[in-house]
């Protein structure tokens, strides 16, 4: 067995992580902590998932430190997760001195990703690109993403990441999705050689592989690994990555830096699995005719789950929980919010279009910037039966909001009335948030009736006694319960999602071949 370098001081250590597990075990049903893969850890089977953690919500840093608290070791982030405000979040949660009910360093596993170029690290890689060397074998997948996995990339993001985490040492460091190669190259060579194509990617892979495993020789990695949202397609399918082929480029990875025979430090594996998305406990998609989570079991891998209450089917996403019931006085307050919105809209135009009508670009909206009124009260189905809100409102309302706002300061030609208009523009902001919350609110009732029928069609494949529980919980046990999982991560986000996840490991675990079944059932169904 491959063993870790010396930890640093700042680094999860074997004999902590079994500490933790010894201290919280007996609030928790049977195997509520596991070994990570070969590790040497013990993570909690609940993990907590940080992909929109960021410094602007201080319930996050509390939900966090809660989760800490009460029996979570193992945190999972990446390099572009809130544009690193997650990594720097978790970085400073860890590094000051925690109040005694918090673990220490030593205690908690810290995994964390990259890929991704997005956000700044668009910026870094188009100023790469200006100074004439660029970084090499970028997938420029979609104007605002591209993604690489390039030792010279790599090595810049890992600087990146330790510094945002406090840290001189990554647990575990996962290559983020890297099957955007093979998106990109379908859209490009829809006609091309596929396994061509896959030479050239796990190449890749082989590559990325050996440079960190000279990180584990320089002891600034433990162990590494993949994350991937292909790892429980069909074989035949483009996008599909094949466990067996990465252990095959980590095993010549280990050769090439430690000699022939070396055994790999790739130890730990990601992928999503949950209700509707079984591929990787069902699919008979590796060589030798095993599933993922088989081949995985046997090659001493830790297996994190990711989206375990997203799920997928029908072509639309299915939130696995239960939403709380309107408020009687919900429809009265959004009339009165939209109602407000469109006063402020039509001060706007009494007041600041004609001074800049001319200056606005052409458009449906070219001469009413604001007019979120309108669009508010009549919301497109699909984001009815999507869980979808929050990102239309973050990836296109705000934006739209602000760029029009800069257009419209620029184009007033007086003072005084780019003072006035900041004032007007602060209140109108203040009501476009109120409404969007109004919305979000109000959108849980179809989210609600989704939940339902999945309730109705789980309930009657597990015993009795577990029917009443929330259907978050009785999804995660779900999932606990599949042979080969390690850690289900959650997006714990507020403090209550906290205490209703950890009652999750409560709960007794189910035979894994009925965890198998209640798969394979809900699939048929979907």
């Amino acid at each position: 067995m491959p063993q870790a370098p010396a930890p640093s001081r700042r680094s999860a250590r074997p004999e902590a992580t079994r500490a933790y597990a010894g201290r919280h075990a007996n609030r928790f049903g049977a195997d509520a902590y596991r070994p990570l893969g070969r590790t040497g850890w013990s993570a909690s089977a609940l993990g907590f998932g940080a992909y929109r953690v960021d410094a602007e919500h201080p319930g996050q840093r509390e939900a966090l430190a809660l989760a800490l608290a009460r029996g979570v070791n193992l945190i999972d982030t990446s390099s572009n997760y809130t544009d690193g405000g997650s990594e720097r979040v978790i970085g400073a949660l860890l590094h000051e001195a925690a109040p005694a009910a918090l673990p220490v360093r030593e205690e908690v596993i810290v995994v964390s990703k990259v890929g991704y170029v997005q956000g700044q690290n668009m910026q870094v890689a188009k100023d790469s690109l200006a100074e004439g060397h660029g970084f090499p074998e970028m997938v420029e997948y979609h104007p605002s993403c591209w993604h690489c996995i390039h030792p010279t990339f790599l090595e810049d993001q890992l600087e990146r990441s330790l510094q945002r985490l406090r840290m001189d040492a990554l647990d575990v460091y996962l290559l983020h999705n890297p099957e955007y190669f093979f998106s990109d190259w379908a859209h490009r060579h829809a006609q091309g050689d596929l396994e061509a194509a896959r030479q050239e990617f796990y190449r890749r892979c082989q590559l990325a592989f050996q440079f960190l495993e000279q990180q584990v020789r320089a002891g600034r990695v433990a162990w590494y690994g993949v994350s991937s949202n292909s790892f429980g397609q069909p074989g035949a399918q483009v996008e599909f990555v094949s466990l067996q082929r990465l252990l095959d480029a980590a095993h010549a990875a280990a050769a090439a830096i430690h000699g022939p025979g070396a055994a790999s430090h790739l130890a730990v594996v990601q992928c999503p699995l949950n209700l509707f998305e079984a591929g990787p406990a069902l699919e008979r998609n590796q060589p030798d005719g095993s599933t993922f989570l088989e081949l995985a079991r046997r090659a001493g891998l830790g297996v994190l789950i990711n989206r375990p209450l997203n799920a997928l089917g029908d072509g639309q996403l299915t939130r696995l929980a239960t939403f709380p019931a309107l408020r009687p006085e919900w429809n009265a307050e959004l009339d009165t919010a939209l109602e407000r919105l469109a006063r402020q809209e039509q001060d706007f135009a009494a007041r600041f279009r004609p001074a800049i009508a001319d200056k606005l670009p052409a458009g449906a909206h070219a001469l009413d910037p604001f007019y979120w009124s309108g669009a508010f009260g009549n919301l497109p189905p699909a984001l009815r039966q999507q869980d979808a809100w929050m990102q239309v409102l973050h990836g296109t309302v705000y934006p739209q909001i602000e760029r029009n706002a800069q257009t419209v300061i620029a184009g007033l030609p007086e003072e005084q009335q780019r003072r006035d208009f900041a004032a007007w523009f602060r209140a109108y902001a203040g009501s476009v948030e109120a409404s969007a919350q109004l919305l979000g609110e109000g959108l849980n009732r179809y989210r609600m009736e989704a939940a339902r029928a999945v309730q109705a069609r789980l309930a009657p494949l597990l015993p009795e006694a577990l029917r009443e529980r929330p259907l978050s919980q009785l999804a995660l046990l779900v999932v606990l319960s599949v042979p080969g999982v390690t850690c289900v991560l959650n997006g714990i986000r507020q403090v209550d999602y906290v205490e209703d996840s950890l009652g999750a490991l409560s709960l007794p675990l189910l035979p894994p071949d009925q965890a198998l079944a209640v798969l394979r059932r809900l699939g048929e169904q979907n």
